[in-house]
């Protein structure tokens, strides 16, 4: 397939569908759609909503829109493969510099490393000495210690110098009586509810978005920046996912879908293409 757009526009043409009826049914941008036959896709929101595009471009021509999707994908993937060798060669330069700072980071990394064991030991190896002399010179200390002893040792006391009246008993000690009922004075805060702590918990952790579409409108979700979904909703129908801490929600036909988060109705800011990209969903656009 050269053409995907020549591919779309020939179905279209063949069963006398005009882009004005195919805007107004989808609710699409005849724009998009100018840019869908063009094979404009850089002026095109993200491939999700190309994808949703091409679908409901082909349900409202009559066509398979699963069909549709697959010859996209197919036209994608002969376009990447028949690109030039010489755009893929220029990304090889780009790695070996990234990977030059990297080794030079575990050089310097190494040589800090080993100067820091050198001066660990040089410096251990200095104090040893000093240690060694401290133990000398207490030795020589208990040694005069124990000459000093012996000495006295041969000195008797005069027993009639120590008299009676020179001597001081202790007073007895009372023990003082410790103070009772202090804790009972205490203003003690009063026991926190556990059950009511947990339940409060895992409500702020639970996170529910409803989105009610009003008219035709196609969506891609990111639950917790974890898992993606994606979704095209008809009139009428509503969805519901659940997350822990966030969603990021791009939005197309922000005019045509309610969302509520946690049953509370969550404000869209405005969109001149009345399309949304990445906006954030958390406790916060309802607190």
């Amino acid at each position: 397939m050269d053409s995907f757009g020549e591919y779309l526009k020939r179905e279209r043409e063949l069963r006398g569908v005009t882009l004005e009826e195919i805007a107004k049914a989808s609710n699409i941008s005849k724009t998009y759609l100018n840019s869908l036959e063009n094979d404009d896709f850089e002026n095109l929101p993200a491939e999700v909503f190309i994808k949703g595009f091409i679908r409901c471009y082909a349900e409202n021509t009559g066509m398979d829109g699963s069909e549709a999707v697959l010859a996209y994908n197919s036209f994608i993937a002969n376009k990447r493969i028949s690109q030039p060798a010489s755009e893929i060669s220029t990304e090889t330069p780009i790695e070996s510099n990234v990977k030059t700072p990297f080794f030079m980071t575990i050089v310097i990394l190494v040589v800090a490393s080993s100067l820091m064991v050198f001066y660990y030991v040089k410096k251990n190896s200095e104090i040893k000495p000093s240690f060694a002399s401290e133990e000398k010179i207490s030795q020589r200390v208990d040694e005069i210690v124990v000459e000093e002893s012996k000495s006295n040792a041969d000195i008797v006391p005069d027993s009639d110098i120590i008299e009676e009246k020179d001597l001081i008993e202790p007073e007895e000690i009372q023990p003082q009586p410790q103070n009772e009922g202090i804790s009972d004075n205490l203003n003690l805060p009063p026991p926190t509810d556990k059950e009511e702590v947990t339940e409060t918990k895992k409500v702020m952790d639970s996170l529910t978005l409803s989105v009610e579409a009003t008219e035709n409108a196609w969506l891609s979700l990111a639950i917790d920046d974890a898992e993606i979904k994606e979704a095209l909703l008809k009139t009428g129908e509503t969805a519901t996912w659940k997350a822990k801490e966030k969603f990021v929600v791009t939005l197309g036909n922000v005019t045509g879908t309610h969302l509520k988060l946690n049953d509370e109705d969550i404000i869209l800011p405005n969109a001149s293409s009345n399309v949304i990209k990445d906006f954030s969903i958390t406790l916060d656009n309802i607190n």
